[in-house]
């Protein structure tokens, strides 16, 4: 397997949620709030990420987990994220798909909400109730 085979696999797992996509680009168009991304991922995955969906780069600022050298759930992964995003807990929302992430984040006074891709109408909601 060459370096680009590998690199096409690596990258693979990587899927577009259009719904999700579509309301980043409009909060990101309204500026009605900060957008941040916190993600455990690799140098590798993130450049792909950054090529392939572009409405990730409307986004402020990145927490990566390689930077950070930490990983959710870990709590001192979001303490570096509120810190180097200037942010206080409260007032945050953090979103994720995994329900052990939202429970660490929650232990830190951050509001969160679990996402799950096949039920957006459910996660808008949910939302819509933090504004």
């Amino acid at each position: 397997m060459s370096g680009w085979e590998f690199a096409d696999a690596f990258n693979d797992i990587f899927v577009e949620i259009t719904p999700m996509k579509e309301l980043v680009l409009k909060l990101a168009a309204d500026n009605s709030c900060s957008l941040f991304l916190l993600s455990n991922t690799s140098p590798l995955h993130f450049e792909y990420i950054k090529q392939k969906f572009d409405f990730i780069n409307s986004l402020k600022k990145f927490g990566l987990s390689y930077e950070f050298k930490c990983l959710k759930p870990e709590e001192v992964i979001f303490e570096k994220a509120i810190k180097y995003f200037d942010v206080a807990p409260n007032e945050c929302l953090f979103i994720d798909d995994l329900a052990e992430n939202c429970a660490a984040a929650e232990q830190l006074g951050i509001n969160t909400i679990v996402y799950d891709k096949h039920d957006h109408e459910s996660f808008l909601k949910k939302f819509e109730s933090f504004f």
